[in-house]
């Protein structure tokens, strides 16, 4: 989660990273995926235009790349899905204007949101490398500055985004000097000790998923009632309405375990019996070795 708050910034050269990417194709002839960790790599439209037509000469790789609700020009994405662009996320962070604004430092609104996540998802009608385009949405959980209202702002926003994307949740983090860190230490609500730096963390301590053995009660019942239906806003056959009416009657509140098999049932349906799926799922096979998926347990990654 990443703001940009100025218009100022260095970039490297297109000719620079390209001859880079070159020299990894040539030192590596089992590359198959290029992985630009960029958190706003769509910055630059003159940048990406001219990346976008030497990549497709000179790399001509399927390649996973971060997106931004304010970074959304319809000719820049449509460039970067012809050259190879094959899998991309976008920060939502939350649903809540106000919690992105004061805490997050973004600036965007959801109907900025929901225009990017438009215009992403009309690129998977746009040929490219790979036929099949991945959008993921990252949320970040465990927030208790969102209230239920805030909760319920983000569903609006969830159910508004087109289907068949991912939702992923991650534990929220402090870092050192963020404006998040520094309410949260004015609040009490952490010490020094939970910032980044001091508290050893890894990435599995960040992704967070549905607990069985974990007792929900409180404002943490709240919040993993309305995760459990911002993971079934991803599907596209599970109505919204069903959602809405779920929400609106409390349904499952009170059995969140059974919610969460609902889940990974309709979970189940999508990912068997969509076609997409297997196309996918035959790219990530190419892509990494059956050995390398096994010696890493790493069968599901990016499924």
């Amino acid at each position: 989660m990443n703001a940009l708050t100025h218009e100022r910034f260095r970039r490297r050269s297109v000719e620079h990273v390209i001859r880079e990417l070159e020299e990894a194709k040539r030192n590596n002839p089992g590359l198959k995926m290029i992985w630009f960790w960029d958190n706003i790599f769509q910055v630059g439209k003159k940048w990406c235009l001219e990346f976008s037509e030497q990549y497709s000469k000179r790399v001509h790789l399927p390649f996973f790349a971060y997106s931004h609700p304010l970074f959304v020009e319809q000719e820049t994405l449509v460039a970067l899905r012809k050259a190879g662009w094959s899998v991309t996320v976008m920060g939502i962070q939350s649903g809540s204007y106000a919690i992105r604004k004061h805490l997050y430092n973004r600036r965007e609104t959801n109907a900025q949101i929901i225009t990017a996540a438009r215009r992403l998802d009309a690129l998977r009608a746009v040929k490219s490398l790979h036929s099949v385009f991945r959008i993921y949405y990252d949320y970040v959980k465990n927030n208790v500055m969102e209230k239920k209202e805030d909760l319920r702002e983000s569903l609006d926003l969830i159910l508004d985004l087109p289907k068949n994307f991912i939702f992923q949740a991650f534990n929220l983090s402090f870092f050192p000097n963020y404006l998040l860190t520094k309410v949260y230490l004015e609040k009490g609500f952490i010490t020094e000790d939970d910032i980044e730096g001091n508290v050893t963390t890894s990435g599995s301590d960040w992704i967070t998923t549905f607990d069985k053995r974990k007792e929900y009660s409180g404002s943490l019942r709240l919040h993993e009632y309305y995760y459990l239906l911002f993971s079934l806003a991803q599907f596209k056959i599970f109505p919204n309405a069903l959602i809405r009416r779920m929400e609106r009657r409390g349904m499952f509140f009170g059995r969140l375990r059974t919610l969460h098999l609902i889940c990974r049932g309709v979970r189940f349906i999508d990912l068997y019996f969509r076609p997409s799926n297997y196309v996918w799922l035959f790219a990530i096979l190419r892509l990494v070795s059956l050995r390398l998926k096994y010696r890493h347990r790493a069968f599901m990654r990016l499924s």
